[in-house]
């Protein structure tokens, strides 16, 4: 009866055992998969800023990467306007590429993307601020659920370490289907309801001949970021309590501050794409409310200004610093401008910024090609 009995538990250790391995080995080849073939379903809005990217009509003359701060700052109607009244080209496109919690690990990822599919700005105006160049980020947590991948982890372990998302890490890597359920149930309702759909156009020869012969609308540049929240974030609400709301968390991310790490390493392999691609990169202090730059100490300040000053003159890249240049009123909180502000800024940054680079661009451009006077102004 022993032995029976003994048996039985064996054989249940040895059920529970391969019960286990299975269901480890379902989320690992799901999470690979999530990894390397539909790395979209991590990361939907830089998938929708790719899609977006590729119903421009050519590649923007001027793209924008960033965080919310960005996508809310830089309006690019204002900065296509004013671009294509200086140059007198009406073909000027450009692209905010702004991502929410995107930092330079969310820049590199996304310029990585838009180059894989063809794109090729010209100007590249990228986000820096001391958080997003600090060993220890507030949205690495963000970032091993979207993007980070298994070859990635070695790289930014000490970030993940520093910001306390080893637990987190784990989860996304151990249970990635757990962790993705929402998008993957998105997809497959929408994979569905195609099939529902073509299914019901090859049952009509009468609608499927109507559908074949409906012209889709051309392209339109500049679609604006295409997600809701930097849509609520363009509002002109200007709200006090908010700046010192959103304080206690750029404290703590300051605290114990020291540039570099994983994404100091990212912003060297932007700035390696693009001198790759032909493109130049200008790096911009975004405009923050006096009480957030109050957080930014002497020492602070004077490692991040070193760090930035030691990049730009080894990888011949400009930075300009806008932190302090819109006042707070124009702000709807600590760090996000309304949407005068925005205009504010970006006509500021434009003017001051990006149009001395294109002509000076154009004029080494034309130097080169020997092209006529009327071509002046064309981002080629």
């Amino acid at each position: 009866m022993r032995n029976r009995r003994d048996n039985f538990q064996v054989r249940g250790w040895r059920t529970l055992g391969w019960a286990l391995a299975t269901f480890f080995a379902v989320h690992l080849i799901g999470g690979l998969l999530l990894d390397y073939h539909w790395p979209h379903l991590r990361f939907p809005s830089a998938d929708a800023t790719l899609k977006t990217l590729t119903k421009q009509p050519r590649s923007p003359d001027v793209i924008c990467l960033g965080s919310s701060r960005f996508g809310a700052g830089f309006v690019q109607e204002e900065v296509r306007q004013r671009l294509q009244e200086a140059s007198n080209d009406s073909e000027v496109i450009v692209f905010n590429a702004a991502i929410e919690a995107g930092d330079l690990i969310t820049a590199e990822f996304v310029l990585d993307g838009a180059l894989k599919q063809g794109v090729r700005p010209r100007l590249i105006v990228v986000e820096i601020s001391p958080e997003t160049l600090a060993c220890r980020s507030e949205w690495m947590g963000q970032h091993v659920l979207r993007q980070l991948t298994w070859s990635e982890l070695a790289e930014h372990a000490e970030a993940i370490w520093l910001s306390g998302n080893l637990v987190r890490t784990v989860s996304a890597r151990l249970l990635p289907l757990h962790v993705h359920r929402h998008q993957i149930g998105l997809r497959i309702r929408d994979e569905i309801a195609r099939w529902l759909a073509s299914l019901e156009r090859s049952s009509d020869p009468a609608r499927k001949r109507s559908t074949k012969q409906k012209k889709q609308p051309p392209s339109a540049p500049d679609h604006g970021v295409p997600w809701e929240v930097f849509q609520e974030l363009a509002s002109d609400r200007h709200d006090p309590a908010r700046i010192e709301a959103g304080l206690p968390a750029i404290r703590r991310w300051l605290k114990d501050y020291r540039p570099g790490g994983s994404a100091a390493r990212s912003l060297e392999r932007l700035l390696t794409l693009a001198k790759d691609h032909g493109a130049e990169v200008i790096l911009v202090g975004v405009p923050v409310a006096e009480a957030h730059r109050r957080l930014y100490t002497p020492q602070i300040e004077q490692a991040f200004l070193e760090h930035i000053q030691s990049v730009c003159s080894r990888r011949r890249c400009l930075f300009v610093d806008y932190r302090h240049r819109i006042p707070d009123e124009l702000f709807q909180d600590n760090h996000h401008l309304t949407r005068a502000g925005g205009t504010l800024f970006s006509r500021l940054l434009t003017e001051e910024v990006l149009l001395p680079t294109w002509r000076q661009r154009q004029a080494v451009t034309l130097g080169e090609s020997g092209n006529s006077p009327a071509d002046h102004g064309k981002l080629r």
